[in-house]
Order: structure tokens, then C-alpha cells, then sequence
């Protein structure tokens, strides 16, 4: 077997030859130190979530990465993208909430926390029903805040895939909860909005 202290060919094993055995001992050799880095981005909670994020991306598309000069800086810098993601997505999400919280007081809507609750089960529900390719689409989109453009990129399909895969999405959302309707757009405007 090849000299796997050379990152290169431990990744080149990973590529090609001994890939599970190979991925192991990439995978121990830098989850820790992987993992502490995030911590420089991310809560310790999330800090996992990223490294296998990244790490499970490296496995998944072993056989396309190139990586010509460092592995350690390719695996550093993927965990730092990912929690740079992570942050833009996590402020998205929190002005959508104070958006929401502004509308429902301008709309003096008497609303309360179990309502919210049902609705959110509600379309936790709804999305688990929907396809692995049209749940990640709309996912990304929703509660990302990605555009059609990256999501496409990201997936590998076009443009035109991604708004039919919303629209799909869309539609089963609207049905599952048509009760709520009346709430939805106030408490979920991003579901609703189809000019991403």
C-alpha cells in the first residue's frame, strides 16, 4: 500500500483503490481538528452537523473533487464555507421570524403558540411526503434562502428542474394545508413566494 502520511495519496486511495479504508483514516485523521475549527464559526451544537456535512460531500463526490496541492486546505476550507452557509442561512431564517412578528402584529392576528406549533408539524408533515429531490430543492430554496441559479448548480439540474420542483412543492404544501390558509402567508410568506 501507498505511504498514506501523504495526504494526496491518502486522497487518491480515497478516489480509486482502498476507498472505505482509505476514507476511514482520512475521516480520523481529521474530524477532530475539523471540528474545532468550525467551533471558531459555529455553536459547538452545530459544529458537527458541518464537518460531516463536509466530510460525507467529500465521499459522495470523491470521484469528481480535484484536489491538486492540499488536502488539509481543501477540507479547511470546505468547513469554513459550510459554516459560513450556515450562518447566512440561520440569519435568514431569524428576519423571516422578526418579519413574521411585525406582521402579525400590523395584521392583529389573535394567534398563539400552539397554532403555530400544529402548522409547523403540519408542514414538517407535508414535506416528508414529498420526494428526496423535490423536499432538498424546495429546502434550499425555503429555508436556505439559495437562489434557483445555486440550487441548480449545487443539484446538477437545470434552472427550469428546479422552479418545476418548487412549483410541485408549492402545490402539495397548498393542499396539505388548505385549513390554513388564512395563516400560512403571514407566518410562511418564503413558502409562497415563487420569485426566488
Amino acid at each position: 500500500m501507498a505511504d498514506i502520511r501523504d495526504d494526496l495519496i491518502l486522497f487518491g486511495l480515497v478516489r480509486n483503490e482502498d476507498s472505505e479504508n482509505a476514507y476511514s483514516i482520512l475521516y480520523l485523521r481529521y474530524y477532530a481538528a475539523l471540528k474545532a475549527y468550525a467551533s471558531l464559526f459555529l455553536p459547538q451544537e452545530e459544529t458537527e452537523d458541518a464537518v460531516q456535512s463536509v466530510l460525507m460531500d467529500l465521499w459522495k463526490k470523491r470521484k469528481s473533487i480535484q484536489v491538486r496541492e492540499s488536502l488539509s486546505s481543501y477540507l479547511f476550507l470546505s468547513v469554513r464555507n459550510r459554516c459560513l452557509d450556515t450562518i447566512r442561512r440561520d440569519s435568514y431564517r431569524s428576519r423571516s421570524l422578526s418579519e413574521l412578528k411585525l406582521s402579525l402584529l400590523d395584521e392583529g392576528v389573535d394567534f398563539n403558540l400552539h397554532n403555530l406549533s400544529e402548522i409547523q408539524m403540519l408542514i414538517r408533515q407535508a414535506l416528508e411526503e414529498l420526494s428526496p429531490e423535490v423536499r432538498r430543492t424546495f429546502e434550499m430554496s425555503r429555508f436556505e434562502g439559495r437562489t434557483y441559479q445555486e440550487i441548480a448548480r449545487e443539484t446538477g439540474v437545470s434552472v427550469k428542474t428546479v422552479e418545476y420542483r418548487i412549483s410541485q412543492a408549492l402545490k402539495k404544501l397548498r393542499l396539505s394545508l388548505a385549513d390554513y390558509l388564512a395563516f400560512i402567508p403571514l407566518l410562511y410568506p418564503l413558502f409562497f413566494n415563487q420569485s426566488a
